[in-house]
């Protein structure tokens, strides 16, 4: 473990002795079907961050004021027909050395596979071929000039759940050459990559069976699922070597094996291996809290896992203009199609609901909390199973009716969010 001297500083946060040492976390995360193909189209957020973040539909000329994608999309078109990858929200903190508060900073991420979409503060962005066409070949960038370390500064106000709670570590503020302050850099985007583990199913839905794509080591596995009533069942597997060859769990839990206490007991686990993989307390602390919503509360079984540094690196390159001391802590998050969904969207192709006679609001509605109690009263049970699908339900649902068209799924998704940007002939 890696011991530093802190020296306190004039700024309210710490800095440290010798080189600039830095730090980040992030997510990686896609959706996989019964046989561990990824899944395309899950640019649809349910968690969008404060409207001052710069986007590229504000930045390049392709859109008039009408035709822009909504917030809720990732800064990308709606269901985008090529995204198997959502980079969900890296954040860099900064722990300045004395020299390092005194010299102007580059930092340059790209996204081998991908375009980052959204960042702040402000930088110069690299999208190729946006918005039309993403490829694995594709190779999107931010980067931010002349950045300055430890110089307080009014922040953007927001009340943003996950914005704020980043901010919680103590770490230096950033400014960039237009005065924007904050406590860390931001940035995502969305890729055509798969994750480096493939998650298969039996065919009887009993047993999940987990491959790395390449040879690697994952020092941390866990198996969740999160019921509509927001009880949890966990399964921590630990280690996982994939020269060792492929590892099978069971899918099932029983039903006494899901409580809402457990929501606890993963989120401990979960701190343990980030901070032994580097993350300071506090910052592993900011990444659970800011995805507690999507990780832990969101119905759906996932895999979560520590992504290796060396396949972040190879897929994310990070350069800093001086000498740095970098952690790069990733988790891999991959949601999984089950039987149980595949049988609600059964049930939703042959029904006989006319969706277009529901209120607009919730149409377009993100989280079935968000709706007032006279709104839920008018929801018809299979489109409040269909929110119950989860967050990548437009996805799930556009995959169905690739695999098993049906006049009943044509005409539900006609009147949901995505329904007029994806082919679905």
């Amino acid at each position: 473990m890696k011991v530093f001297c802190f020296l306190f500083c004039s700024i309210s946060s710490i800095c440290f002795a010798g080189q600039l040492v830095v730090h980040e976390w992030g997510t990686f995360t896609s959706l996989q079907d019964e046989t561990g193909n990824s899944v395309v189209g899950i640019n649809v957020d349910d968690e969008p961050v404060p409207p001052f973040v710069h986007r590229v539909r504000d930045l390049l000329p392709i859109y008039s004021l009408d035709d822009r994608p909504a917030y809720w999309f990732q800064g990308a078109p709606g269901c985008h027909p090529q995204a198997t990858m959502r980079l969900e929200t890296p954040v860099i903190y900064f722990y300045p050395s004395e020299v390092a508060l005194n010299q102007p900073l580059d930092v340059t991420v790209k996204f081998k596979g991908g375009w980052i979409t959204e960042f702040f503060p402000s930088g110069d962005l690299v999208a190729p071929e946006f918005p039309a066409d993403l490829s694995r070949d594709t190779v999107g960038a931010v980067a931010w000039r002349g950045l300055s370390l430890g110089n307080e500064g009014p922040s953007r106000q927001t009340e943003d759940h996950v914005w704020v709670t980043p901010r919680r570590v103590r770490s230096a503020s950033v400014r960039s050459n237009d005065k924007e302050v904050e406590r860390f850099l931001f940035y995502r985007g969305i890729g055509q990559i798969d994750a480096p583990l493939r998650v298969t199913q039996s065919e009887d839905g009993s047993t999940l069976t987990v491959g790395a794509v390449e040879s690697m080591r994952i020092n941390h596995l866990w198996i969740l699922e999160v019921r509509t009533d927001r009880s949890v069942a966990f399964r921590d597997v630990g280690s996982f070597d994939s020269a060792n060859g492929i590892i099978s769990v069971p899918r099932r839990f029983s039903p006494t094996d899901f409580r809402r206490e457990n929501l606890q007991l993963l989120k401990t686990s979960m701190h343990k291996a980030l901070v032994s993989d580097g993350l300071f307390e506090d910052e592993a602390a900011a990444m659970l809290d800011t995805w507690e919503l999507s990780y832990f509360k969101s119905p759906g079984l996932r895999v979560f896992f520590l992504v290796p540094r060396l396949w972040t690196d190879r897929r994310l390159p990070l350069e800093i203009s001086i000498s740095a001391d970098i952690t790069r802590v990733m988790v891999g998050r991959i949601e999984l199609i089950t039987p149980e969904q595949r049988m609600v969207l059964q049930r939703i192709g042959s029904a006989k609901i006319n969706f277009r006679t529901m209120p607009s609001e919730l149409l377009v509605a993100n989280r079935f909390e968000e709706l007032s109690g006279q709104l839920r009263d008018q929801i018809p049970e299979l489109y409040q199973a269909y929110l119950n699908l989860g967050r990548f339900r437009v996805a799930i649902i556009f995959d169905e009716l690739r695999r098993r068209p049906s006049a009943g799924l044509k005409q539900f998704v006609t009147t949901t969010v995505c329904g007029r940007n994806i082919n679905i002939d």
